[in-house]
């Protein structure tokens, strides 16, 4: 069965933007369309839901869709944003470090005068990837050197893809843009190869989005997708090779349920794994060439095959692209529009030992 939602006991004073987890459990907030930041701690017993706000240190700009991601250390890298203070796709970056509570400038890919809302995954060994908005190129940072050098380059541009690591370290994605196939990076040998053709549209061709991929227990990786096919928003389902140098499959997933006799679609939207293995997304009503609204949430059951409506919260009420999740540490999922009324939803079930 699907789970319930429920209000924070004490909601943001502040419109909440990305959130990040940290190494010591609090959660860090972006303040939407500024350069504020916020933390929040849990109580002593662990609840998110009672937990209290307090005031983190500003980065040097505001920013709003951006690359980010988790260093070794349990400092965080952002760089990039599709809109900033720093000017539109800026390419500039910096490292939050959570123990000192500063930020600090980090140096931009060589010849790359945007970044903007970069495709990106933290790397094994601690390093950040990032894709360009305007070709297949990529880059890959080191912390510790604090430096850049090129990745493999991918057939079609990287803007908008939803890149998810593997358990073989390698990182399969959809392309956004024609022909609209698949490819899969070898970190080892830093290229990438073609993946196959998917065995139904996902990307949505006049905005190029797609929707949240997740890498599921048992190993096989749901993409969510942004189109509207016949009617209906579609899911496929990848299963990598059994060798790492072998080719994937691909194979259709359940439809989206249509709500309310309308066509409903993941565009632009989050993704989350929960404990009971099943895989919570937003989703809309399709909007040809735009974001649709209300917000409803769907329920991906990966031992069914199935896909069902969860329960809707009382802050849905936005377009679809605001969504965001944050997955916490007690296995719930913080949910908000980008607005100060965060909701809390919490799954039914539990995880297997063998996860």
């Amino acid at each position: 069965m699907p789970g319930t939602w429920q209000p924070l006991t004490n909601q943001p004073t502040f419109n909440t933007s990305t959130s990040i987890l940290l190494s010591d459990g609090r959660i860090m907030f972006q303040e939407e369309a500024t350069n504020h930041w916020h933390a929040l701690t849990p109580d002593k017993h662990g609840s998110y839901v009672d937990g209290t706000w307090s005031t983190l240190a500003d980065m040097s700009f505001w920013r709003r869709y951006y690359a980010s991601g988790m260093l070794k250390d349990g400092r965080i890298v952002l760089i990039g944003g599709e809109q900033s203070g720093g000017g539109g796709d800026t390419n500039k970056g910096e490292i939050y470090d959570p123990v000192t509570d500063k930020w600090s400038p980090m140096p931009s890919p060589p010849g790359w005068t945007n970044v903007g809302d970069a495709s990106s995954c933290i790397l094994p060994n601690g390093d950040l990837m990032i894709g360009s908005i305007f070709s297949g190129a990529t880059a890959i940072f080191n912390p510790v050197t604090n430096s850049w050098t090129a990745g493999g380059s991918l057939a079609v541009d990287t803007n908008e893809e939803t890149w998810i690591l593997l358990p073989d370290d390698t990182i399969v994605a959809a392309q956004c843009f024609a022909p609209y196939q698949s490819e899969r990076y070898s970190i080892s040998s830093n290229a990438w190869k073609n993946e196959g053709a998917l065995p139904v549209s996902i990307v949505d061709p006049a905005m190029h989005e797609v929707g949240p991929a997740m890498l599921m227990y048992n190993g096989k990786v749901i993409w969510f997708g942004a189109a509207n096919v016949g009617g209906n928003g579609k899911t496929v389902i990848y299963t990598p090779p059994a060798v790492y140098t072998g080719t994937g499959t691909w194979t259709q997933g359940p439809d989206i349920p249509n709500i309310g006799g309308q066509a409903i679609v993941c565009n632009d939207c989050p993704g989350a794994l929960l404990p009971n293995g099943k895989v919570l997304a937003a989703c809309a009503p399709y909007a040809f060439n735009n974001w649709g609204s209300p917000i409803f949430f769907i329920e991906y059951d990966p031992f069914g095959n199935t896909l069902v409506q969860a329960p809707t919260p009382p802050n849905n009420g936005a377009q679809l692209f605001w969504s965001r999740f944050m997955l916490t540490p007690t296995g719930q999922v913080l949910f908000s529009p980008s607005s100060s009324h965060v909701e809390v939803y919490t799954p039914d079930g539990g995880p297997q030992d063998a996860w």
